[in-house]
């Protein structure tokens, strides 16, 4: 279970209270029905007798709203049963309305889920007679009854305002000589943002100390509700008795914090409750002796919530954060984590930021955990000890850790740094400990530095990469220290003409002592390519002719025996790319729509050179598709360039909205013709050169329907080389956020066949199924499989998931299958069990994106 910290989300009516009990200080003013009153030049009040209509304020609200009737039901009947306007008296009273009775406006702005929401009821000028005015207090009754100098009594719907500020009892008495001022009955306090109600609400003009009994408010802006038995204030001290409060509907405490006492300081910044639990439902789930908790925008140093989970593998696991206000502009929070299964763990953050720059500097560390040996946790270890795949020995624990800093900075025009590293102490850190540090981390984590300038057409960057795979078996891959890039591009003068050039240089390094001969080399490399370009654009198409040097050096370390440790490689390049655009109008379905048919033909021409002696530090080849068709190498990276003598023919056809200009389909065909054999590999073998005399055919679609279906579909057919066959359909439907549903299938070559199915639909209102299927086709097994069920309202949302899937293989055995249920329970607006079933989700579901209304 994860409590987040309630900042100043925890009691609201604290805070308002400050300016409630403000509107009765001057209670004084009100001291007889047929009087307005004002504050004066010199400070004094100015008071002026008006003519008063003794009859009824019924005023229409913005959505239906119910007054309390003075008498109970004749009949009887439960008013907590009572509906007007399908509401409750509770949910009347607290200016909550039904979702059918909402202005469509606001309707369109709450998530389906939720059954109706809080109607804030704004003052008119024309009541009580007056404008706005916060230096003028008016006051209504029915009847009036004053002693001058003694005391006085106000019956009968009694009103009051200040500016924004609205009081409203069925009684008032005012006690002249002890400077006190009691509303009593049906008391109804109202402030921009809030409401307060009670039975009794009472004030010292003399001492300001204030009280009301048996509170209840809202706060509109968390759509937040509570009670408390009393709310009083002493010498500046505002004390709350036995408070409650919750997010969920009147009527609804499906969960609620309760606090045995609350205290709040006279600035009002911070609260500090005593004896403080969350109840769901009726069963109190969490309690804690002290809690101190902030109430406005600043921040305060104090503890956080707590988080309360538990796993099989780590057992209870508890974790109490304390957050450090340290100044301004940096801040720190400390976070003791204990696992009864594994041990301790603590865990830091601090951040700091300035107008130009923002840095996060966090780690975690884990002296001994009683559950991993630094390879394996002790079901893992038990499993290859019994089947014999090691021999018997002690299991060990192992320390564990994570560091982690980033940086990003602007210091004056064009120019920028940033840094993003971080690094753990084993492959399944984030598997077995997680963390709520701001780290990214799936199979590897990219750890980089930049700085960056730019500026006209000049750029310029220094950077330094490093990854940490995560994936078990996987050999560390080269380090960049560090790679600086450089581009520059000019058009002289007022000719078409584009002169430029592109260069880098980097060092590249590895520390993995597993990797020998070819793997291990290591070094520098510098690449240059001057460029000229001429392109010329015209609404008839385009004509782009391009002509290039590519010169690249190495200096290299630890090469193996007969390779030359200083290679270089020099290639021309040219290429022309030639487009013409036809366009006409059609109509689909009595849709106005633009349709163009775009052929296209790129040329180009790389030199031949063996490349087989030059290492591979950043290089892999692409898998062939439409993007292929016009690209310069069909390799990443530079360690390898392809020689090319070839040319590609396409033809693309789009149809375009003539409404809002939206591309609704596009389709592509095209086919590379080579007028050579492509002798560079990766390998750089003379077997493996490629002798087609032509590529596969590529076809890709791409559709968007409307009202939420797209499709897109790609194949590669008719290829003489059966590894470039592929074939990819997807088909996505996502009408709204709460509506997901997706098809997957890819299929690449003889190796890769795989189908990915996902969906999210509601059920009900409140009800959505989930699930995704992922299966292996080639293989005939499952990859990962899901399904379960969502409750959400806007009280809180349950999530129950039953999970199977593999986990990578650590190249002894086969990965087993494994089973796991996710459970998920969030009480909105304030915390909740987390399951981490986000990131299964928008992985698994393709398309799925949490609900951006997902805490209302």
């Amino acid at each position: 279970m994860v409590l987040s910290s309630l900042e100043s989300r925890v009691l609201p009516v604290v805070p308002v209270l400050l300016l409630l009990f403000g509107l009765l200080t001057v209670a004084e003013t009100r001291a007889a029905s047929s009087w307005q009153c004002r504050a004066g030049p010199d400070g004094e009040w100015v008071c002026d007798p008006v003519e008063l209509d003794p009859g009824p304020i019924e005023r229409g609200p913005i959505a239906p709203i119910y007054r309390r009737p003075q008498t109970t039901p004749a009949d009887g009947r439960d008013e907590a049963r009572q509906r007007v306007f399908g509401q409750t008296i509770e949910q009347a009273e607290l200016t909550w309305v039904p979702r059918q009775a909402l202005p469509a406006a606001t309707r369109e702005n709450i998530p389906e889920w939720c059954a109706g929401a809080y109607q804030e009821q704004p003052l008119i000028e024309t009541e009580l007679g007056a404008d706005l005015d916060p230096n003028r207090v008016d006051v209504r009754a029915r009847e009036v009854d004053w002693v001058l100098g003694e005391s006085g009594s106000l019956d009968g719907r009694v009103e009051a305002r200040q500016g924004e500020r609205r009081a409203t009892a069925r009684s008032a008495s005012f006690d002249e000589r002890n400077q006190t001022f009691v509303l009593e009955g049906d008391v109804r306090l109202q402030e921009a943002g809030a409401l307060l109600l009670g039975e009794r609400a009472s004030v010292n003009l003399r001492e300001g100390d204030a009280e009301i009994d048996e509170a209840r408010f809202v706060f509109y802006e968390g759509s937040y509700r509570g009670s408390a038995d009393r709310l009083e204030r002493e010498d500046g001290v505002i004390r709350v008795r036995n408070a409650r409060f919750t997010r969920c509907e009147p009527g609804n405490d499906s969960w609620q914090v309760i606090a045995g006492r609350v205290e709040i300081p006279e600035d009002g910044k911070v609260a500090r409750a005593r004896n403080a639990r969350l109840n769901v439902g009726p069963v109190p789930v969490f309690w804690t002796p002290y809690l101190q908790f902030p109430l406005t925008g600043e921040r305060q140093s104090g503890f956080l919530m707590p988080s309360v989970g538990y796993s099989s593998e780590s057992g209870l696991d508890v974790a109490l954060p304390y957050y450090l206000n340290l100044a301004p502009n940096y801040d720190a929070t400390l976070t003791p984590r204990i696992m009864t299964d594994r041990g301790f763990l603590g865990e830091v953050e601090f951040r700091h930021m300035t107008q130009r720059m923002y840095n996060v500097l966090g780690g975690a560390y884990m002296p001994e955990d009683d559950n991993y040996d630094g390879r394996f946790s002790f079901s893992e270890f038990r499993e290859r000890v019994e089947g014999g795949i090691e021999p018997p020995g002690v299991f060990e624990a192992s320390e564990r850790w994570l560091v982690q800093f980033r940086h990003s900075g602007s210091w004056f025009d064009g120019f920028t740094t940033a840094v993003d590293f971080a690094e753990a102490s084993d492959d399944d850190y984030f598997r077995d400990l997680g963390t709520d540090l701001t780290v990214n981390a799936r199979s590897e984590i990219d750890r980089s530095a930049r700085m960056r300038f730019r500026r006209g057409g000049f750029q310029a960057q220094l950077w330094a990469q490093d990854l940490q795979v995560l994936e078990p078996g996987e050999p560390d891959s080269y380090r960049r220290l560090p790679q600086f890039d450089m581009s520059w591009y000019a058009r002289p003068g007022s000719f078409p003409l584009v002169a430029g050039i592109d260069a880098h240089y980097a060092r590249f390094d590895r520390s993995d002592d597993d990797v020998t001969g070819f793997d291990a080399i290591t070094g520098d490399r510098a690449h240059v390519v001057p460029r000229l370009r001429l392109p010329i654009e015209r609404g008839w198409g385009w004509f782009i002719a391009d002509a290039a040097y590519h010169y690249t050096r190495y200096d290299l370390d630890d090469t193996p025996l007969g390779f030359d440790d200083s290679p270089t490689r020099s290639l021309a390049s040219g290429s022309i790319d030639l487009g013409l655009r036809f366009e006409r109008d059609a109509l689909l379905g009595g849709t106005p729509l633009l349709q163009t048919l775009e052929p296209r033909l790129y040329y180009l021409y790389l030199e031949e050179e063996d490349q087989s002696d030059l290492p591979l530090f950043d290089t892999t080849e692409f898998t062939f598709g439409s993007t292929q068709l016009f690209r310069e190498n069909r390799f990443a990276g530079v360690d390898r360039i392809n020689d090319a003598d070839q040319l590609t023919a396409a033809v693309t056809s789009r149809m375009i909205s003539r409404a809002d200009g939206e591309e609704l389909l596009q389709a592509t065909v095209g086919r590379i013709f080579y007028f050579d054999d492509r002798d560079v590999t990766l390998t750089g073998g003379v077997d493996d050169a490629q002798t087609s005399s032509r590529s596969g055919w590529v076809t890709e679609l791409a559709m968007r329907v409307g009202a939420g279906m797209d499709a897109r579909a790609l194949w590669v057919w008719d290829t003489p080389d059966s590894a470039q066959r592929q074939r990819s359909f997807q088909l996505r439907y996502r009408p709204d956020a709460r509506r997901v549903l997706s098809f997957n299938y890819r299929r690449r070559g003889n190796d890769v066949k795989q189908f990915d199915a996902g969906i999210l639909w509601p059920l009900s209102t409140q009800v959505s199924m989930l699930a995704r299927y992922f299966y292996d086709l080639e293989e005939d097994r499952v990859i990962e499989t899901f399904g379960g069920l969502q409750y959400d309202d806007c009280c809180w949302r349950f999530r129950l998931v039953g999970r199977q899937f593999r986990r990578p293989s650590r190249g002894l055995q086969p990965t087993d299958t494994e089973t796991g249920v996710f459970v998920e329970v969030v009480m909105k607006g304030l915390a909740g069990f987390d399951g981490g079933l986000n990131s299964i989700l928008e992985q698994g579901i393709r398309g799925y994106r949490e609900h951006p209304l997902n805490d209302i």
